[in-house]
């Protein structure tokens, strides 16, 4: 279906602004999400997913070492806050640790790039760019046009695309996507909520946050909520007036951090 929200074709025609029908099926993919979590606890806790969980390991998790991976780190490390960027290293390591559970294989050099490039329209860079379309629309567009630049075709530029433009639907079907879309939207509401955290071993979590800190990432995500005139039509806009920054605000990796320092 390629008027999905999230979709290239539903982005570009858009601008990433949702209508009426488009907020009631936002609102949809919030309760489908909340009902998935509720699932996904029980049958963690009647311990349904002991074999899932004892194959998720960080050691089998490496960033991958391209001239393009290399060229885009210099990029996003010009660009973004030390919180950003180390969010960035976060939401990799945690998509790839779902895709561990998940038995999803994604290619980690299309996952990586797309976390990197997913929160450049929160950037101070292109911040006056999201004030006109949907933030993530922002670092899609710049990805596909790197990957472009280098090189790749015109099927994974749109994929790339995609994985990053679809990451602000709060339920993406692991079945219905890309590998690569799912994870990084799995992975990026790990980080800023805490959603699925309970498919991680807690060693897990703790060593990916030990090797990406998050002190300050709350201030700073809270602060891109609303330091950022967000079209309130925008998928960001939408999500904040229906409680996501009290999500964000209270996201129990952030607390577990307070207390370990």
């Amino acid at each position: 279906m390629t008027s999905r929200i999230g979709s290239y074709d539903w982005s570009e025609s858009t601008n990433g602004l949702l209508s009426r029908r488009d907020k009631a099926r936002v609102f949809g993919m919030l309760l489908r999400s909340q009902l998935a979590q509720r699932w996904t606890r029980i049958l963690r806790s009647a311990g349904a997913y002991e074999r899932r969980l004892a194959r998720v390991d960080l050691d089998h998790v490496a960033v991958p070492d391209s001239a393009i991976v290399r060229e885009a780190e210099r990029v996003a490390e010009r660009l973004y806050s030390r919180d950003l960027y180390a969010h960035c290293q976060r939401t990799f390591a945690f998509g790839m640790l779902l895709g561990q559970f998940h038995r999803a294989h994604p290619d980690p050099e299309r996952l990586y790039l797309g976390c990197l490039f997913h929160d450049f329209g929160l950037t101070r860079a292109h911040a006056a760019e999201s004030e006109c379309c949907g933030f993530e629309l922002v670092g899609a567009r710049q990805a596909r046009h790197f990957a472009h630049e280098h090189g790749w075709s015109e099927r994974h530029c749109r994929s790339l695309y995609e994985s990053i433009s679809l990451h602000l639907n709060p339920w993406l079907s692991m079945s219905a996507h890309e590998a690569e879309a799912a994870l990084l939207q799995r992975g990026a509401m790990l980080d800023v909520i805490g959603a699925d955290r309970h498919l991680i071993p807690l060693r897990e979590l703790d060593r990916v946050q030990a090797r990406h800190p998050r002190d300050g990432f709350r201030a700073a995500i809270l602060a891109s909520m609303t330091d950022i005139r967000h079209p309130p039509d925008s998928r960001a806009g939408f999500l904040f007036r229906c409680g996501f920054a009290c999500l964000a605000g209270n996201n129990p990796l952030d607390m577990t951090a307070e207390v370990g320092r």
